[in-house]
């Protein structure tokens, strides 16, 4: 285990234990390990709820939920196994590689992208000189007020 996945598993003990301290029930890291255990084990809430009924631990279903759910969101992912490779992987490693429609998908959205890139500077540009326009207005006003 890496020390990543240690610091994730202390985080985890500690926050079920604040967690079961917040319902005022009595509980310790042993404790707060055995729940994280019986989370790994158990595949859905149900599951976790009668294993712990199991070890006679009877807590409010709340707080069973809220645990399962704390160890479930924070629990370390488990590192999948490591497949071996096929031929076909290999040659795209070392750059036989087909152009892919995904890649091709890619293209396409940057040029849509750049096609809406493009509308954006126009419209600005648009709106720049109409700002402009509304300036030298005002200005010529005043010339022509001055001349008076």
């Amino acid at each position: 285990m890496s020390d990543l996945e240690k610091l994730k598993q202390l985080s985890l003990v500690e926050k079920i234990h604040t967690e079961m301290n917040n319902y005022q029930e009595p509980c310790n890291k042993d404790l707060a390990e055995f729940f994280i255990h019986l989370a790994k084990e158990s595949s859905n809430l149900e599951g976790f709820s009668s294993a712990l009924k199991e070890n006679e631990a009877d807590y409010p279903t709340g707080l069973v939920s809220k645990l399962y759910l704390i160890i479930k969101t924070m629990m370390p992912p488990k590192a999948e196994p490591k497949r071996p490779t096929s031929p076909v992987s290999n040659d795209r490693l070392r750059g036989k590689r087909e152009r892919s429609p995904t890649r091709e998908s890619t293209d396409k959205d940057k040029e849509r992208n750049y096609a809406h890139r493009d509308r954006e500077r126009e419209r600005d540009g648009a709106m720049e000189r109409d700002r402009e326009r509304e300036r030298d207005r005002g200005r010529d006003g005043d010339r022509e007020r001055d001349r008076e």
